[in-house]
């Protein structure tokens, strides 16, 4: 009688913590509803006049806080609760849903790439150019989507794969309302974070793992902010990679193709095709799947990469347009780094070598991961992690992969990780406008608060999971 009552009790506070959580969506979509401000022109958090008023910012920053530590309460209460019970099951449901929605209905306060993706989408499938060889500016600088994007210059960033699914949503609405356009494409991100949490359930064997590492995972607020709100299409990577690992699960043919339909939807996750080699030799796949699982892959590679081609210049102007994003001061070791030495008067002899010594770096720790680091899934996350601290760029909704790999083992140090990672991910923002708002601040300074925020948690969660492993091997 007293185990039901404490049972009870839990599943109250959980009910009320989800409650809560909605509650705190809802105040953010009050602040930066999709329906009043579509039509302004780059309506981010940095650029916003409301903040002349700083009510307003620390106002969001508490619901970031709010929305972290409910979090944090619903995961430690949920192994605790019997999922089985109709009111825990239809309040974890309901909570993603109800999250899900109103972040569709949430302005992308955090970045405008979606209105960069809805140009490229145009460019494709209304205006019928090849967005890796016509940009969008100054071609169709006439475009009301013009004025509300930035980047035009530049050639398509991303594969072949995104352009052809995303494209999907768009086709069906059409192009003649922006708003229209909007929440199809976050209606798509929805979908595709809902396709992430099933699949999750499905690797973790279903029952109250399975639910417990959806949840972890759907319910993330950093997760629904930059995946939903912000509409960034790392979920829709996200989804893919899960569809491979899945079928890496149960070794099926197909998990190499999907892994290839995954690096043609952003190519920095291609790292992670060691992981695939390793779990391969692992669990000794028959040559002969291998090599089908391969040619599959190569002929989606040409289906995908052919209509495109333009006698090879995709090839270049993808990689154009990839270090004209790597110019960007992010949050990366190596972007601060390069900020340092060029502020310093470094030539350029010597960036490049630094520049090779970070590459050089990574190459030594994703090794270690690789045959250190258990279970394969957190390697993986090891090997993404690393990738954006010493080579690539480090963005917020970056981690959105990571917390789905790292959601298939849910232990202790992951979680902690996730919600750290969660709460310093969306305090990037309000705090970043803090920065670049104060006076005297160099932008080498500037650009250490972002790593301070981003870089400096993922360092400690790898150092702890090494120190973890390390305990684990002398037991």
């Amino acid at each position: 009688m007293q185990n039901k009552l404490y049972l009870d009790q839990r599943s109250n506070a959980f009910i009320i913590l989800n409650l809560l959580m909605l509650w705190g969506w809802w105040m953010l979509y009050q602040l930066y509803a999709l329906p009043v401000h579509y039509a302004k022109p780059y309506f981010a958090l940095d650029k916003i006049p409301l903040y002349l008023e700083w009510s307003h910012l620390w106002f969001t920053t508490w619901l970031f806080v709010l929305l972290c530590i409910c979090y944090l309460c619903t995961c430690l209460l949920l192994p605790h609760l019997q999922v089985a019970q109709v009111s825990v099951r239809w309040t974890l449901i309901l909570s993603i849903l109800g999250a899900g929605i109103l972040n569709v209905m949430i302005y992308p306060v955090g970045a405008v790439d979606l209105f960069y993706y809805l140009t490229q989408i145009k460019l494709f499938a209304y205006y019928g150019e090849n967005p890796y060889l016509t940009t969008f500016w100054p071609t169709y600088a006439h475009d009301e989507l013009t004025p509300l994007s930035s980047f035009l210059s530049w050639p398509l960033v991303y594969g072949p794969a995104w352009l052809g699914l995303a494209s999907l949503p768009i086709k069906f609405v059409g192009f003649d309302d922006l708003l229209t356009m909007l929440l199809a494409y976050k209606l798509f991100s929805l979908y595709c974070l809902l396709g992430c949490a099933w699949l999750i359930f499905k690797l973790l064997g279903g029952g109250a793992p399975g639910w417990y590492g959806a949840y972890v995972f759907a319910a993330n607020p950093l997760v629904l902010f930059e995946a939903v709100a912000n509409a960034h299409n790392d979920i829709l990577l996200t989804l893919i990679l899960l569809v491979a690992l899945l079928g890496l699960r149960h070794r099926h043919i197909l998990a190499l193709p999907a892994f290839a339909l995954a690096a043609l939807v952003k190519v920095f996750i291609l790292p992670l095709a060691l992981g695939f080699a390793v779990a391969l030799w692992r669990t000794r796949w028959p040559f002969r799947r291998i090599v089908g699982g391969s040619l599959c892959s190569l002929l989606i590679v040409f289906l995908l990469v052919a209509p495109f081609w333009g006698d090879g210049s995709i090839i270049e102007r993808m990689q154009a347009a990839v270090e004209q994003q790597q110019t960007l001061r992010t949050a990366a070791p190596i972007s601060l780094a390069n900020e340092y030495a060029q502020t310093s008067g470094a030539s350029a002899q010597q960036l490049e070598q630094l520049r090779i010594v970070f590459t050089a770096s990574y190459g030594c720790l994703v090794l270690l991961a690789l045959f250190f680091v258990r279970p394969l899934e957190h390697a993986m996350a090891s090997i993404m992690l690393l990738l954006f601290l010493l080579v690539s760029s480090l963005f917020p909704w970056y981690l959105i992969p990571v917390f789905a790999l790292l959601a298939l083992h849910p232990r202790r140090l992951e979680l902690g990780y996730m919600v750290v990672a969660s709460l310093t991910g969306l305090l990037y923002y309000p705090l970043g406008v803090v920065a670049w708002q104060t006076e005297g601040l160099t932008l080498f300074q500037i650009q250490l608060v972002g790593a301070t925020l981003l870089a400096l948690p993922i360092v400690v969660f790898l150092v702890a999971l090494l120190f973890q492993r390390r305990v684990e091997l002398d037991q």
